[in-house]
């Protein structure tokens, strides 16, 4: 297997470089399964801090409101910069807020949950990582 990847990088690096983006794209579909499993089993706890109500969401929860919760850390992300390094950010989102949220909130959802960002953003890197190597492999397997 190895040795068939080794001359398909040395004879067709495109197509080498498409199989590296479908290998990030089956990765991110494999973190957003596991942040789905992850926000369900401490969904009680997560809505107890966001919305202060523990039957905000039910288990097993439904994709919209999934999806809802889940881009909770990208909705947040200068704030978060805020609350974790001290860095002065002013109020972008004027009123249009995803959903109105404290500091305070915000640090014991961070310091009871760390992993929901971190899978978040394994998420969003992977997602990122799969888009660009396949642009780039199409790029060289069209152009070059």
């Amino acid at each position: 297997m190895f040795e068939i990847l080794l001359t398909m990088s040395t004879d067709r690096p495109g197509l080498f470089i498409i199989l590296i983006g479908i290998f990030f794209i089956i990765v991110a579909w494999m973190v957003i399964i596991l942040l789905y499993i992850y926000i369900n089993i401490y969904l009680k706890g997560i809505c107890k801090i966001v919305y202060k109500d523990e039957k905000r969401f039910t288990r097993l929860m439904e994709p919209f409101d999934f999806f809802y919760l889940s881009i909770l850390p990208s909705a947040y992300w200068k704030e978060i910069l805020n609350v974790k390094f001290n860095t002065s950010f002013k109020a972008f989102y004027g009123n249009n807020v995803y959903h109105k949220m404290g500091d305070s909130q915000l640090n014991e959802l961070l310091e009871n949950y760390p992993m929901f960002f971190f899978i978040h953003y394994f998420f969003m890197l992977s997602g990122f990582l799969s888009m660009f190597f396949l642009f780039l492999g199409y790029s060289i397997d069209h152009y070059f």
